[in-house]
């Protein structure tokens, strides 16, 4: 798990490979396997996934760390809070894209 903090914000990610990366896509309840998230936790991969995002002043203040992630990996990708709506960004596109 690595973390990045932007004054009082801060999102908590996880680096994962393709194949983890299509799995935690596909399966919004991909969390309640401890093994595969303490696997994922230990991966270095070409993707990024947010698993919790702490913003006290709106999202404008982390928008910037998330950017700096959105050059380093090939995606950045998130569940909505509810785990009903998952959104993610590729490195070379200014498009969102939402999976629901």
């Amino acid at each position: 798990m690595n973390f990045i903090q932007v004054k009082d914000s801060l999102a908590v990610y996880m680096e994962v490979n393709d194949d983890q990366a299509i799995r935690i896509r596909n399966d919004r309840n991909y969390w309640h396997d401890l093994d595969f998230v303490t696997l994922c936790g230990q991966e270095q991969g070409q993707h990024c996934v947010i698993v919790l995002l702490i913003c006290k002043n709106g999202i404008k203040e982390i928008r910037q760390g998330l950017r700096r992630l959105q050059k380093k990996y090939k995606t950045v990708s998130f569940w909505n809070r509810e785990h009903k709506q998952y959104f993610y960004r590729r490195r070379r596109s200014d498009n969102v894209q939402s999976n629901t």
